[in-house]
């Protein structure tokens, strides 16, 4: 499965980017899809799904640098141990600190 982070102001490119993945045979997930936020307990099934995800895949876009729930997803993704493949959709500049 992959695991696609993105900025919630990019989502209409990321539905389309996921529909054209899943066209392979391979799930995404994504949080508007596949994520119910008015349970409790939705950020510890969002973090459960990133860690049994097989790829992440990071929609990189300027909404995506200074979006605070990407970085998060990032570096958990990253202390778990994941590959983050970066899809660069914009021409911008990457802050150090991403």
């Amino acid at each position: 499965m992959v695991f696609i982070s993105y900025a919630s102001e990019d989502l209409e490119k990321v539905k389309e980017m996921a529909g054209f993945i899943e066209t392979t045979g391979q799930k995404c997930w994504y949080s508007d899809r596949d994520l119910d936020k008015g349970k409790e307990d939705w950020m510890a099934l969002l973090m459960s799904t990133l860690g049994q995800s097989d790829k992440v895949l990071l929609y990189l876009t300027a909404n995506a640098v200074e979006s605070g729930e990407v970085k998060n997803e990032i570096s958990n993704a990253s202390a778990l141990g994941k590959n983050v493949i970066p899809l660069i959709a914009q021409d911008i500049t990457i802050p150090d600190s991403f």
